[in-house]
């Protein structure tokens, strides 16, 4: 690193997201090997133990990932002169906020063992708190190279965490089980920290701990509510339900559930640098990335539901075996509602962008008093499914709100005419789906089939978006 980040054409927001969804990718792909493989090896009850921990420490992670990290990111695209101090503040900040958590985590593991009615729970969270700091740290970095458009750097450290996780986490469960799975994933925290140490010659000019809370606060806010619009109903799921066994199928349509929301996350990571870079050129500029930004999350997240929630029984039983299969009803539901919240997230990015990071925060935790409520109310009537439904129903407030909101902000932001072709052909994958019935590697033969004639349609329509990323731009 130099003093100053320059912004060359190799940093474009095109190359980040195609170089950063690319990182995602792999990490999607190791977080499945580590549920699928520890779903086989732990059985339903520890799986579930397992889908409970990391739900907590996945809520303190996102606020780590978001807030101030977020805030540095912004910090650092907007003035990049600044980038030395605000990673020197920013790391006090992030630092400070990790060992609290870590203190908290530990303190409330036995009332979390207690609520949920599993002592057993009690360890593991305590052992789970270890993994905050380092992870912490690893966040701050990864965002630090976002902001100065580093995505090599970035998509490689990004890959070495997701690596180690997968190897640790299941190799250690060999050898200490539930225990050995959770401390995986602090061994991949620091491995993630030395991958991504940035060097900084110089603080330049001077950012204050104010300028950084200021975006920080909001960001978080967020952050708290959409993890928890994803992760809230598997504890409705444990405290409701009476069969031990149905957290760990609830556990495993939930990993599934968020591949739409994996594979949007390489454009979530660069689209708010990426906005408020574009608000330097004018509002058209910015309207054109944040129209680009929704066309490619939307002709990536629609025909991903439409092919995976009709065959939530046989994606299910592939990945985790019969044995997981109760669950199968639940992630029929979860797919469309993750994918929702994929949505909304590329919503967020762009409004905090644009310097309106509060009322994606509000729309978010909106959804989230309608998710609890629909949960309280339908968990004791539906079970599983019941918890799916909440999410779905506070996953559709928080997207609409944020669309509604943005629509007001950007009128004519919405491509429609994609929206309207890509449903068309998400119906049409959704019904031959439904009418197939496949198993083993004839649902793996259906899904080459779909996801090829789809990529075929939208490139004879126009609406495959590898144009629009050129389009993306920042020179």
């Amino acid at each position: 690193m130099t003093k100053e980040a320059t912004i060359t054409p190799r940093h474009s927001l095109s190359a980040g997201a195609i170089l950063v969804t690319a990182a995602s990718v792999v990490f999607v792909v190791s977080g499945y090997v580590v549920n699928v493989w520890l779903g086989r090896l732990l059985g339903p009850a520890d799986y579930g133990r397992f889908g409970i921990v990391i739900g907590v420490i996945t809520i303190l992670n996102v606020i780590q990932n978001t807030s101030v990290p977020q805030a540095v990111a912004r910090t650092v695209a907007h003035a990049p002169q600044a980038a030395g101090s605000a990673l020197r503040r920013g790391a006090e900040l992030q630092v400070s906020i990790s060992i609290l958590m870590a203190g908290g985590v530990v303190l409330a593991a036995p009332l979390i063992g207690h609520v949920l009615g599993d002592a057993a729970l009690t360890d593991v969270v305590r052992l789970a708190g270890i993994s905050l700091a380092p992870y912490g740290v690893f966040a701050l970095f990864l965002a630090f190279h976002n902001g100065t458009r580093n995505y090599v750097r970035q998509a490689v450290s990004s890959i070495a965490y997701a690596v180690t996780k997968a190897v640790a986490a299941v190799g250690l469960a060999h050898a200490f089980h539930l225990a050995g799975a959770v401390a995986g994933y602090a061994l991949a925290a620091l491995i993630g920290c030395v991958a991504s140490w940035p060097a900084i010659r110089a603080a330049g000019v001077a950012v204050p701990y104010r300028q950084l809370v200021g975006l920080a606060v909001p960001i978080a806010a967020y952050a708290i509510a959409s993890v928890a619009l994803m992760s809230v109903d598997i504890f409705f799921v444990k405290a409701g339900v009476e069969d031990p066994r149905a957290a760990g199928y609830y556990a495993a349509g939930q990993s599934i559930s968020r591949i739409p929301f994996y594979l949007m996350s390489g454009l979530a990571a660069v689209i708010l640098p990426g906005v408020a870079a574009a608000m330097h050129r004018g509002q058209d500029a910015a309207t054109r990335t944040a129209s680009e930004a929704i066309r490619w999350s939307v002709v990536v997240v629609v025909p991903v539901i439409a092919v995976m929630a009709p065959t939530s029984d046989a994606l299910i039983e592939l990945l985790f075996s019969s044995e997981y299969r109760p669950g199968g009803t639940a992630l029929a539901v979860l797919v469309p509602a993750i994918g929702a919240l994929a949505i909304s997230s590329i919503l967020a990015g762009l409004l905090a962008g644009l310097g309106r990071a509060w009322p994606a925060a509000v729309m978010a935790l909106t959804g989230v008093v309608v998710t609890l409520g629909a949960c309280g109310v339908l968990v004791p009537l539906a079970g599983v499914e019941g918890a799916a439904m909440g999410t779905l129903a506070g996953s559709i407030v928080t997207l609409l709100g944020m669309a509604t909101f943005l629509l007001r902000l950007m009128p004519g932001v919405a491509p429609l005419a994609t929206i309207f072709r890509v449903t068309l052909v998400a119906v049409a994958v959704w019904l031959i789906a439904g009418l197939v019935d496949p198993a083993g590697l004839g649902l793996v033969a259906l899904y080459a089939a779909l996801g090829g004639g789809t990529v075929a349609v939208l490139v004879m329509t126009g609406d495959l978006p590898v144009p629009a990323l050129r389009s993306l731009r920042m020179r």
